[in-house]
């Protein structure tokens, strides 16, 4: 526990903010090996993790894995149009993983992922459309 520098309440020392007056705390955290570094900090000297930062907060970027997650899904979404039943979902998560993806270090993946999905995602709709009307007997 440590006191807050604003108004000397106690507060977990990981926590983001003071419960009691809201004040941002300066202690962060390496998210690789949790060794406390200064709020300022661009690389952990304990482990090596280069650490982005926001605002005053240190974090891990995560959001690296989701836009290579869904150029991945764009990708197999290229197939996966063939069947709509495969193609709806694999690009709909393409689309998402992909626009939560825009803010990280591998923009290019998201914006890869985010296009081939959208594209797909059209054409398995238009798949579906010649399909169901087929089946209907709408087209011989």
């Amino acid at each position: 526990m440590i006191k807050c520098k604003e108004c000397g309440h106690q507060m977990s020392e990981r926590a983001k903010l003071c419960p009691n007056c809201g004040v941002e705390n300066d202690i962060v955290f390496c998210p690789e090996c949790d060794k406390q570094l200064s709020s300022k900090a661009t690389m952990c000297p304990n482990c090596g993790y280069e650490l982005k930062k926001v605002g005053t907060q240190v974090q891990k970027n995560g959001k690296d894995t989701l836009s290579l997650v869904g150029m991945i899904l764009g990708f197999c979404s290229i197939l996966a149009w063939l069947i709509p039943l495969l193609g709806y979902p694999c690009t709909i998560v393409g689309i998402i993983l992909s626009a939560c993806g825009m803010n990280s270090n591998k923009k290019g993946f998201a914006i890869t992922g985010l296009v081939l999905s959208i594209i797909f995602l059209v054409v398995t709709l238009i798949n579906s459309l010649i399909g169901a009307a087929i089946g209907a007997g709408m087209v011989s």
